[in-house]
């Protein structure tokens, strides 16, 4: 197999907003969508997506190694 064939992309849409806080104050909030499987997940820190973002992907890996095995 070659390189081309063996890479795997994951494609994630990632929309980001200011929210106004009742104190005055603004809060960074956010979607990501994962493409191929259409999963979203609404995040209020940064650390939070790429917790999602990390899952999936190791989600997705251990599903590969099952469907070559």
């Amino acid at each position: 197999m070659t390189d081309a064939a063996c890479r795997r992309e994951d494609m994630f849409v990632v929309r980001i907003w200011r929210e106004s806080q009742p104190s005055g104050a603004a809060a960074w909030r956010g979607c990501s969508e994962h493409v191929t499987s259409g999963q979203r997940f609404y995040f209020a820190s940064f650390a939070d997506l790429i917790d999602f973002i990390r899952l999936r992907l190791d989600s997705d890996a251990e599903t590969s190694e099952r469907n070559r095995a």
